[in-house]
């Protein structure tokens, strides 16, 4: 084995001793640092949670009573819609507006078809369905103003299809005209 003398016993002991405290010293310094940085996140946390509760306190009943707003004037516009759906349009009152409308706008009505009222299913509510086709002859123009304006009285129609013939000055419209009859049950 090897004999050290006490002098170097010494000097290896305290070098082994220096470098201990070297290395503890570090640690020292790294957790140091570590706790800095733990603190500061937590001063973060604190602070972000804090404008959170004062947010969630203060913001949501706001938002809440807006969202509530938004949901009833919905509903009456729902509610509206139903309304005006469900007024009954059957072929004689369709044909008189019709008439009315090709008198302002110049155009003649050379014929009208309707079928029989149909019961129709669109996403769980129930609509009835008059099937109109509608001939008009006139200039292109007078046409385009005659159907503008049919759409303006009539806004539950459904243009089905449009053939307008610009040689001839003839248009024919077929058009699905929907009545509100409620909501299906289950």
């Amino acid at each position: 084995m090897l004999k050290l003398n006490k002098k170097a016993r010494i000097v290896l002991g305290g070098g082994i001793l220096l470098i201990l405290l070297a290395a503890m010293f570090f640690a020292y310094l790294q957790q140091g640092r570590e706790q800095d940085r733990l603190s500061l996140e937590l001063d973060a946390a604190k602070i972000l949670l804090n404008k959170q509760a004062k947010f969630s306190n203060e913001e949501y009943p706001i938002q809440q009573q807006l969202l509530v707003d938004d949901l009833t004037q919905l509903e009456q516009q729902v509610n509206s819609a139903k309304t005006m759906l469900a007024q009954s349009i059957e072929a004689h009152t369709v044909a008189s507006i019709l008439l009315e409308i090709a008198q302002a706008t110049a155009v003649g009505i050379t014929e009208i078809q309707s079928t029989d009222v149909t019961v129709d299913e669109i996403d769980g509510v129930r609509f009835t369905v008059l099937l109109l086709k509608v001939r008009v002859s006139g200039e292109i123009p007078a046409i385009t103003a005659f159907i503008h304006q049919f759409n303006e009285r009539l806004p539950t129609v459904v243009k089905e299809s449009l053939d307008i013939n610009m040689e001839d000055g003839e248009a024919l419209i077929s058009l699905q005209i929907y009545t509100y009859e409620g909501e299906l049950n289950g």
